[in-house]
């Protein structure tokens, strides 16, 4: 009785699929060679295209570039400054700008009161105003705070009128002011 065994594979029936193996990695590597040197030749023509823009913003940076300026002296900020004031004083411009009207009559007008118009003359300091409320008793409220108000000289009420508005109805002043500080 002969038993024969074969714990190894034969040689035979492996070479197939070694060589299939080593064919399949060899056209895999190939693949990936072909694949990289396209990339390469793509990423040198895109660095020579980036290389050439770079070129080209750094000679439009160059040329947009301010030319170095300097700042001007001590002096020179004091002369223009006494020149401001020299036509300051030749246009008689005085008093608060209008910014600064608005916000004394924000401070001064009532809640339910509001302003519709400013006319302010900056050169005689006359400030003409329409304020508008649903009652009289904002707008009368708002007259005697800008008679007693410091900013203002004058507080006159040029015109009163009920006005009317689709469902609404509401009381307007026209009143003239005039600045503080004014002959």
């Amino acid at each position: 009785m002969r038993l024969e065994t074969n714990f190894a594979p034969s040689i035979g029936r492996t070479i197939p699929w070694l060589i299939g193996i080593g064919g399949l990695a060899t056209a895999s590597l190939w693949a990936l060679a072909i694949w990289l040197s396209v990339d390469r030749a793509r990423l040198e023509q895109a660095s020579v295209g980036l290389a050439e823009r770079m070129a080209h913003l750094r000679a439009r940076r160059e040329a947009l570039a301010p030319a170095q300026r300097t700042l001007p002296s001590a002096e020179d900020i004091a002369a223009v400054h006494r020149e401001v004031s020299e036509v300051n004083a030749l246009t008689d411009v005085r008093g608060r700008p209008a910014v600064a009207i608005l916000a004394s009559l924000e401070r001064l007008l009532p809640e339910e009161a509001y302003l519709t118009r400013l006319r302010h003359r900056h050169q005689t300091g006359e400030v003409q105003l329409v304020a508008e409320a649903p009652e009289h008793e904002a707008l009368t409220e708002l007259l005697h705070r800008l008679e007693n108000a410091p900013e203002f000289t004058e507080a006159l009420l040029v015109r009163q009128a009920r006005v009317r508005a689709e469902e609404t109805s509401a009381v307007r002043f026209e009143i003239q002011l005039r600045e503080a500080g004014y002959d």
